[in-house]
């Protein structure tokens, strides 16, 4: 308990001092419409929002308070994701685009490599019946798998499983273990 106060007030000077640091307002460098990155635009003063001279945020709060639950779960999940993992939207076989280049990066490794064999491992999160869930997880594996052949690779060289909610990568139940868990994992 002691060191945790300790600890507190150790960081609400540390915010303090590099509160200070900062003197005047922040830039931030804009593309122009012509190309020649002279648009700008000039925001907040420094400490604006953010902790003042007492080491208190605007509403009163100690400023290491920096994300509410939510945002720490959030943070926490993005900080989660694997590699090798596309995830998906909620009750959605639908490939992001952001998941796009991981996929051409796996179909190239094994057009590559005609010998290499690859598995689709498809999830679900634990919401919905388990027949559905290993439906889905299957549905989200094969589109994967369309995805690739249609870069050329070997119908042999892809298989696909779902485990449907049986694998969770993070247990539990909101939306932080469900965003986890709504995934195809690349299998090598």
């Amino acid at each position: 308990m002691l060191k945790q106060r300790l600890l507190n007030v150790l960081m609400a000077g540390v915010l303090v001092m590099l509160g200070a640091c900062a003197t005047g307002p922040t830039q931030q460098l804009l593309e122009s419409a012509d190309g020649t990155g002279q648009a700008g635009s000039t925001e907040g003063a420094a400490g604006e929002g953010g902790p003042d001279a007492t080491g208190l945020g605007s509403d009163g709060n100690l400023a290491i308070d920096i994300l509410d639950e939510e945002g720490k779960a959030g943070a926490a999940a993005a900080s989660a994701y694997r590699p090798n993992t596309i995830y998906f939207d909620y009750n959605s076989s639908e490939i992001r685009d952001e998941f796009l280049p991981l996929i051409i990066r796996m179909a190239k490794t094994l057009e590559d490599n005609p010998r290499m064999q690859a598995r689709l491992e498809g999830h679900a999160d634990e919401r919905g019946t388990r027949e559905y869930n290993l439906a889905l997880g299957e549905r989200r594996a094969q589109e994967v798998r369309n995805l690739v052949l249609l870069q050329g690779v070997g119908e042999d060289q892809v298989d696909i499983i779902s485990y449907g909610e049986e694998k969770p990568a993070m247990p539990g139940t909101g939306e932080t273990s469900w965003e986890l868990n709504r995934r195809v994992e690349l299998v090598f």
